[in-house]
């Protein structure tokens, strides 16, 4: 009887839920959230595209006046402005989750918590170009209010959302729709945005930065950018982005724990299976992601995938497409160890690939210069630690013409493991023994698998 009674219960409970949602709408969704919904203001040199914007803004319009977020290597101009944008707490002390492009090169960031006359100064804790999510953070003696995040993997076509922002600088602005897409990957301008929530909800200027939110008032999205139907348009036309709360909260937490975001790579390269491929491939149904390219020394590489063989899942995740696997391995970040279900052949098969940071970016983030010997060195990739080169040590990634080195016989991709018989790890341990007054230097380098013993004698 308590059985029934418990059922009977939750069942009252879902159809009153139902029949105030007839009554009041959404009201009572938004009384408990709008309180954490923020707007974010900015002062300072905001870096801006040159060129390419003028392409990007025939089609699409982002929401903090139709600049997207910007790559390191893209023309920029800097002019002093004033703009501003949306937010949510996502924590009591403070934390605040936003767009990129609404702080890229600000100088003084406020928040308005509530009303434009409780405006706090906010400090950036970290940013991701990549996603184009900001953390930023408050002090205050109060707590504040504060969102949850939703799993946006549970989400479907059809759902409910709503959509909080500060439109046109409107604070607290509301609006609803349903959700259109679950997976769409949108290519603007030379940029690839995949796997992003497409909705009907109005989404306007000033909106970016701000919570989607699903029936329980939990964050599933982060409202990032529309469709407008001409240039220097800025209204909506039921046809807008939010980036997935998955994605986020994954980007949220390595920002939180170190203030950067390590994007986990494997090393593939792919394409979507369609239903003629699948067919071609004798495969079950349309499913996956077909392995194009394996990149050397690459997590996949040593994983044992091969060109041919089809992902179909990473973590028991499945994967549908090459943005869904991008974002999966992605999210994982750097390090990890990713369970890959695959068919090769016609049979299953499960590897475990070990993520690594894209190549570029392993090897520009950290190096070394030793103008005495002329050599240039960096850490080890992940990739390069358990590809069966070596467990520990440092690569060679410069040899400065007519330096001591280069007289040595030291090569571009050595592997450095000892100097002066003392171990070297990483960059750390090499920089350490560099420092000493020795005249002489003996390495102990590893070059396609076999040991070497060289010696680099400094001039009097």
């Amino acid at each position: 009887m308590r059985c029934v009674a418990s059922y009977l219960l939750l069942f009252l409970v879902l159809v009153a839920d139902c029949i105030a949602a007839v009554q009041y709408g959404y009201s009572h969704i938004v009384e408990k959230t709008l309180p954490a919904v923020v707007t974010v203001r900015v002062k300072g040199d905001v870096a801006q595209r040159k060129d390419p914007m003028d392409e990007i803004r025939k089609e699409f319009r982002d929401l903090f006046g139709g600049q997207l977020a910007p790559r390191d290597n893209a023309p920029q101009e800097k002019k002093t402005q004033f703009a501003q944008g949306s937010g949510f707490i996502i924590r009591e002390d403070g934390l605040i989750v936003t767009s990129r492009h609404n702080i890229v090169g600000a100088t003084e960031i406020t928040v308005s918590i509530g009303s434009d006359e409780n405006r706090l100064k906010a400090e950036l804790v970290g940013q991701d170009s990549i996603t184009d999510i900001a953390l930023l953070r408050v002090h205050t003696k109060n707590k504040l209010p504060f969102l949850t995040f939703g799993d946006s993997d549970k989400i479907k076509a059809g759902d409910i959302v709503i959509a909080i922002g500060s439109t046109f600088g409107l604070n607290g602005t509301v609006t609803a729709g349903i959700v259109s897409n679950t997976s769409r990957n949108i290519e603007i301008g030379g940029y690839h945005f995949g796997d992003l929530i497409q909705t009907d909800a109005s989404i306007y200027f000033g909106n970016s930065g701000g919570p989607m939110l699903n029936v329980d008032g939990e964050v599933i999205g982060v409202n990032f950018a529309l469709m407008s139907p001409a240039a220097g348009a800025v209204g909506s036309v039921g046809v807008g982005f939010a980036i997935p709360s998955n994605v986020v909260s994954a980007v949220v937490k390595q920002l939180m724990e170190k203030g950067e975001v390590s994007h986990g790579y494997i090393g593939i390269l792919g394409r979507d299976v369609t239903p003629k491929l699948a067919e071609a491939m004798k495969l079950p149904k349309p499913s996956g992601v077909l392995v194009v390219k394996v990149l050397q020394g690459g997590g996949a590489q040593v994983a044992g995938l091969v060109p041919g063989d089809v992902v179909l899942e990473v973590n028991d995740k499945s994967v549908d497409s090459v943005s869904k696997l991008r974002k999966l391995v992605s999210t994982s970040g750097v390090g990890q160890k990713v369970k890959l279900k695959v068919i090769r052949k016609g049979q299953e098969l499960v590897l475990y690939a070990l993520t690594h940071k894209n190549v570029e970016e392993a090897a520009s983030s950290s190096a070394f210069f030793n103008k005495e010997t002329g050599l240039s060195v960096r850490d080890l990739l992940i990739s390069e630690r358990v590809g069966g080169h070596s467990a520990t040590g440092v690569v060679v990634s410069g040899v400065e013409k007519g330096s001591m080195a280069d007289y040595a016989g030291i090569m571009v991709n050595d592997i450095i493991q000892e100097v002066n018989e003392k171990p070297i790890k990483n960059i750390k341990d090499f920089e350490a023994v560099c420092k000493g007054n020795e005249r002489l230097f003996t390495f102990g380098i590893m070059r396609d698998g076999s040991k070497l013993f060289m010696y680099v004698d400094m001039p009097d």
